[in-house]
């Protein structure tokens, strides 16, 4: 019996003094953006479905009322959502001519 409890002191030791893995395509010095405020922020994804709409910016689900930074989210539409600060992410930029 206290070769099992010992065991389990092990394996919960060692869980917490694990460090998070390093994805190895990242380059060196890379540095994670918060999303704290909303300059940095990027719509990545927009789901509607029969009960609300969700958006998904930077790791984050976020809905209606939500808040990103000092913002609030006010309006999600197809292809964007709009801030209670004025500005609106955009799920796609617009591509440019020469």
């Amino acid at each position: 019996m206290w070769r099992i409890s010992s065991l389990l002191l092990c394996l919960c030791g060692a869980s917490q003094a694990a460090e998070p893995l390093r994805d190895p395509t990242q380059p060196a010095d890379f540095r994670a953006q918060a999303v704290g405020n909303t300059q940095g922020s990027r719509l990545t994804s927009i789901i509607n479905s029969p009960e609300a709409k969700y958006a998904v910016i930077g790791n984050r689900v976020l809905t209606l009322g939500d808040s990103i930074g000092n913002a609030r989210i006010t309006a999600i539409g197809s292809d964007y959502v709009s801030l209670s600060d004025g500005k609106t992410l955009r799920l796609f930029q617009a591509i440019t001519e020469r």
